[in-house]
């Protein structure tokens, strides 16, 4: 079930509130002995993640399906997505990392996404055992103006708003969950790349967009917030998606633009084509007027969500 993107909170005594975790939104899946998380591109992360599944094995049912989020701690104790992105690849088990339920939508082969999230979050929390790194979302129905001040203060991503009454709807976004963001960022998918210049190794920036009509809308250049080890990854994945032509529909653009941004046709001629598959997180300030991202910076790859479900997120008109 996804979220839609809102500029501000739902007030009344229908809803609850969570904490906006910066992580991988996953299903953790029990049968028996077998334990496996699945992203929503349907990729198995277990093999990235095995110590998360020695926590599920302790849970005394056979058979759950629960949605939640994988998050890590950077050294300060706040919620990372670039420590999430470290812990992915490193071994021994990243000490840090903790999966957080919120959901649970199946039990011992019983549907339960019919019932209203109120029920769930009751048996979410009769069945589940609490540890380091199993842990139940944190809910609440406080005045969700205090909320939003706790998340700003605390440079926390953002809010979740759900209706107790709502179902488990797979697949949609109904607007009984709703998001509310302290931070800009969304998902693009990469299109292309500039070449390096100076000192800089393997790629300059990363041409990046999102999907709009079932074409791939060209968004910004995102040239800054890689380490050496993300540049090398990142050129090794790119090397084998390269393509002749450009994946993006809405260019090339008259001119650069009042942020640079733009992606004129004598720039086309430098830069290097991919195939759309690959899906980055980026941070940024603001979109401009002319459709581009003002200050945009790298902030991981993606690996659980596909390209096509990548799309502008655009908070509706009132």
């Amino acid at each position: 079930m996804s979220c839609k993107l809102v500029d501000r909170l739902p007030r009344g005594n229908n809803w609850t509130y969570e904490v906006k975790l910066d992580g991988f939104r996953a299903l953790a899946i029990k049968r028996g002995e077998t334990v496996s998380l699945v992203s929503r591109s349907k990729k198995d992360l277990s093999l990235r993640f095995p110590e998360l599944l020695e926590e599920f094995a302790h849970i005394l049912v056979d058979d759950i399906v629960l949605d939640g989020e994988i998050v890590a701690f950077n050294e300060d104790g706040a919620p990372s997505f670039e420590a999430l992105q470290k812990a992915a690849q490193s071994r021994p088990p990243h000490r840090n990392l903790v999966f957080y339920a919120f959901d649970v939508l199946n039990l011992e082969r019983r549907d339960l996404r019919g019932l209203n999230l109120q029920e769930r979050r009751r048996l979410l929390e009769e069945v589940l055992p609490e540890s380091s790194s199993l842990r139940i979302s944190f809910s609440t129905q406080t005045n969700p103006e205090l909320l939003v001040k706790e998340v700003r203060d605390n440079c926390l991503e953002g809010l979740v708003a759900k209706q107790l009454p709502s179902r488990y709807e797979s697949g949609l976004r109904t607007g009984a969950w709703v998001k509310y963001k302290n931070l800009q960022g969304q998902e693009f998918v990469v299109g292309g790349f500039t070449s390096p210049e100076g000192n800089r190794k393997h790629f300059g920036a990363l041409l990046v967009g999102y999907y709009q009509g079932g074409r791939l809308w060209y968004a910004s250049r995102v040239g800054t917030g890689y380490s050496s080890k993300e540049l090398q990854d990142l050129s090794r994945r790119m090397e084998s998606l390269i393509v002749n032509e450009c994946p993006f529909a809405n260019v090339p653009e008259a001119r650069t633009g009042r942020w640079g941004q733009g992606l004129t046709a004598s720039e086309m001629k430098q830069c290097n084509w991919v195939k759309p598959e690959l899906v980055v997180q980026v941070h940024f300030t603001e979109w401009t007027a002319g459709g581009h991202l003002r200050h945009p910076a790298y902030k991981g790859l993606r690996e659980d969500k596909r390209a096509k479900e990548v799309l502008r997120e655009v908070v509706p008109a009132h």
